[in-house]
């Protein structure tokens, strides 16, 4: 008996020293994982009013918050680590909050920082020398804001869409104004660019209709695709007298030689005789001006950007032979235009380049285009027939889609190499008619019914 009390001792003390074994090893994990810990990111929730702050109290950022804060006033430091950023979209799409306080000693607002909150207004402190893309895209209650005299750079989209901001004060430290930057700012009435900007992107006060006049300060060397396109009051764009990058002529903007025309103010009206030096309309040239008539372009114009006309008002326009380029959406949206004539020089055209164009009735194409890019008469509602040069060997996907006036499509060469519902909600009747004799088509062809005919040559 004895020795069996013995056995059973001796297996009880095992099993202790094992089960001790493996409580061990599982705190020393546990004081593994909590190192591993610490050389991550902490994270701290900090109480304002309507919801939480959430702070790396590592970077002493701000990236984040939970609930529905409204009014913030974020302290300098938070457990005694200063803050010093808010991080890229911290507060973004938190439509409850009105108002911010930021402290002193911050640095930077990150990318998305504030967009699509409910701000009205913010102070931005002296210190901050950087904020970030599309800090305040979207705050459509943002009426009132300062940019700190250290800030060199406002960025992509930074204030894109505030469309209650009235006034902005550029400092003179600023260069650069990126792309869309203060775009559909539709009621920000002036502009004043200091002597320190040397670039402005690509529609950068686009879509800001109380503007009436902007001018290009001496320093400016680089300017993308029309700034000021879509300014519906905008009657004059003026360059300073020692800027050697660029001209006005009569309000519109070209570049110094006078061989490209940038920017044509949305408040002009009536017809516009471009001058013989002009060899390239730039890209969104003349974009959503609604006051334009007609264009004549002269016989020393070589290409036509993208977006050059897009929107406009334009009902005519006359495009020479000298033009060997069209860029894509050239003439979208054009609702007024009512015929075309693409010259000999062309030998393509381009995506969309005249998509919803809906009251165009006749387009005549050059013999010598080769293809058709995607969309490029799509939404052309009373376009009712369309000749296809004998050379056209590609048509791209839905390039004639929505055309739901077009009862005929004459072809007078081969069998093009047909996109994906190219011909998609044509009129019911919508015939493809083809040369006779000719067998690269056949009946139905590419899903469509066609008949044969003799082509006058």
């Amino acid at each position: 008996m004895k020795k069996y009390f013995y056995i059973i001792a001796i297996f009880s003390l095992i099993c202790f020293i094992f089960l001790s074994q493996i409580g061990c090893k599982n705190k020393s994990a546990e004081k593994n994982d909590s190192a591993t810990q610490s050389n991550t990111n902490i994270n701290i929730k900090y109480d304002v009013i309507g919801g939480q702050l959430i702070f790396d109290e590592k970077s002493g950022i701000i990236i984040g918050f939970t609930g529905e804060p409204t009014n913030i006033t974020i302290p300098s430091d938070i457990n005694g680590v200063n803050v010093t950023a808010i991080g890229d979209s911290a507060f973004e799409k938190c439509q409850s909050l009105n108002s911010v306080s930021l402290p002193d000693d911050i640095t930077k607002i990150g990318k998305r920082a504030f967009s699509r909150t409910g701000l009205s207004e913010i102070n931005i402190p002296e210190k901050i020398i950087s904020i970030g893309d599309y800090a305040f895209s979207y705050c459509a209650s943002l009426q009132k804001v300062n940019i700190p005299q250290n800030i060199t750079n406002l960025g992509e989209g930074v204030f894109l869409g505030c469309q209650m901001l009235k006034t902005i004060e550029i400092p003179n430290n600023v260069t650069k104004i990126g792309g869309n930057a203060f775009y559909g700012c539709s009621t920000l009435t002036s502009i004043i660019l200091p002597d320190s900007i040397t670039n402005i992107g690509s529609y950068a006060f686009s879509n800001c209709d109380g503007i009436g006049n902007v001018n290009i300060p001496r320093n400016v060397t680089q300017i993308g695709d029309n700034p000021f396109s879509d300014c519906d009051n905008l009657q004059e764009i003026t360059v300073d007298l020692n800027n050697t990058s660029y001209i006005s002529r009569k309000g519109i903007l070209y570049n110094s030689s006078g061989t490209s025309l940038i920017a044509y103010p949305g408040n002009f009206s009536g017809n516009y005789l471009i001058s013989d030096k002009v060899e390239k309309i730039e890209n969104s040239a003349f974009e959503g001006c609604k006051k334009i008539k007609q264009i004549d372009l002269p016989n020393t114009v070589k290409s036509v950007g993208n977006r050059a006309f897009f929107s406009s008002s334009i009902t005519n326009i006359s495009i020479p032979n000298s033009v060997n380029e069209i860029g894509e959406l050239a003439f979208s949206e054009c609702s007024n235009l009512s015929a075309i004539k693409i010259p000999d020089s062309v030998t393509k055209i381009g995506l969309s380049i005249f998509a919803n164009c809906i009251n165009l009735t006749s387009v005549h194409l050059s013999p010598n285009i080769t293809s058709i890019d995607k969309y490029s008469f799509s939404g052309c509602a009373k376009l009712s027939e369309i000749y296809m040069p004998e050379k056209i060997i590609s048509i791209g996907d839905q390039a004639f889609s929505n055309c739901t006036g077009l009862k005929a499509i004459y072809f007078t060469g081969n069998a093009p190499e047909m996109g994906s519902n190219v011909f998609s909600n044509t009129n019911a009747d919508f015939l493809v008619f083809y040369p006779a004799n000719n067998s690269t088509y056949s009946n139905p062809w590419n899903g469509y019914s066609t008949k044969s005919y003799t082509p006058n040559k």
